[in-house]
């Protein structure tokens, strides 16, 4: 199935931050780029918020087990000579998404349940099959495949529940995440980041409860008999049917998360 919501707006994210921080800078905000942290143990502010989203393992070995790092691949087109798409698209219920650039350029996402397995990872590299799955769904929207001018992959992070972490860290003194929108963090980034920020100058949202870091923290019990864990990047993975939309993707010492299959499953 394919949808399109005329309402929705397109927006250019990388201005978007880099306008973002340039607002920031004025007020006063320095950012420290390429200087990869290896341990909070390396900072000395009184307050340290982790906003890292799928990024970060590492940082705090019980945010490895609550928040999990996907992958999303992209590629763009060169312009195409006629005006397809005057809004941004969606199928298979927002696994893959596109739309048509003003300059007549096809951006298009999605298919990582193709290698879902695979896809699990903070790993930002394109795939083959992936991008094979990409390729094709060019051609069957344009009725041929037009030259693709990029091709890149970005990491979002998933939680258990599919809602994010926000608030304070349990036994961590002065440390605060607002991390895992599972792949909604144009939305919920901004909401996450007023709530933290409120947070810390002592106005705590009801919202807080619902986000609280301390309800995925702890590991819990992987129910029934699960097939073989399979190898995925920098963990144990292992999948089992759920039903004929969906499959149960679960991690060594924790619960079952459901995902929903929108098309084929590939190497599994």
């Amino acid at each position: 199935m394919r949808s399109f919501i005329r309402r929705t707006a397109p927006c250019n994210r990388g201005r978007f931050v880099r306008r973002l921080a340039k607002v920031a800078a004025a007020e006063g905000v320095a950012f420290r780029e390429h200087e990869r942290i290896a341990s909070l143990d390396e900072l000395e502010a009184e307050q340290i918020v982790i906003a890292t989203d799928g990024s970060g393992r590492g940082l705090l070995p019980e945010l490895d087990d609550a928040v999990w790092p996907a992958r999303g691949q992209v590629v763009t087109t060169e312009p195409v000579g006629e005006r397809l798409f005057d809004c941004p698209h969606y199928a298979r219920h927002g696994f893959d998404y596109w739309q048509q650039l003003a300059d007549g350029r096809v951006v298009l996402g999605g298919f990582r349940d193709f290698s879902i397995l695979t896809e699990m990872t903070d790993e930002e590299i394109t795939t083959e099959p992936v991008q094979e799955a990409l390729d094709a769904f060019l051609f069957e929207l344009l009725g041929y495949l037009p030259q693709v001018t990029h091709r890149w992959a970005g990491i979002f992070g998933l939680t258990q529940d599919l809602l994010p972490l926000v608030g304070r860290v349990p036994s961590r003194d002065g440390t605060w995440i607002a991390a895992g929108y599972s792949g909604h963090g144009n939305v919920l980034g901004f909401m996450c980041g007023e709530l933290v920020a409120s947070a810390l100058q002592g106005r705590e949202d009801p919202l807080l409860e619902l986000f609280a870091p301390a309800r995925l923290l702890v590991s819990g019990v992987i129910h029934g008999e699960p097939a073989a864990p399979l190898s995925g990047a920098d963990v144990s993975w292992g999948l089992t049917p759920d039903s004929g939309r969906s499959v149960r993707l679960w991690k060594r010492g924790l619960p079952h998360m459901c995902v929903p299959l929108g098309g084929q499953l590939l190497g599994v």
